[in-house]
């Protein structure tokens, strides 16, 4: 009686790893690619933020 307690526990923890580990796995890879869910920009539009009108840039 007393193995089969044991054998409950181990799997018992292990379990529990194993879903603590789960959510934190996604938990950072959903902070790691929360910046891509931004808004997709052009090349002109990234040039026009980067080089405002009345900018006296030259190519």
């Amino acid at each position: 009686m007393a193995e089969k307690k044991e054998k409950d526990n181990y799997l018992l923890y292990v379990g529990g790893i194993a879903i603590i580990t789960i959510t934190l796995v996604v938990m950072l890879k959903d902070r790691e690619t929360e910046h891509l869910t931004g808004t997709v920009q052009t090349q002109e539009q990234i040039l026009e933020r980067n080089h405002p009108p009345g900018n006296t840039f030259v190519d």
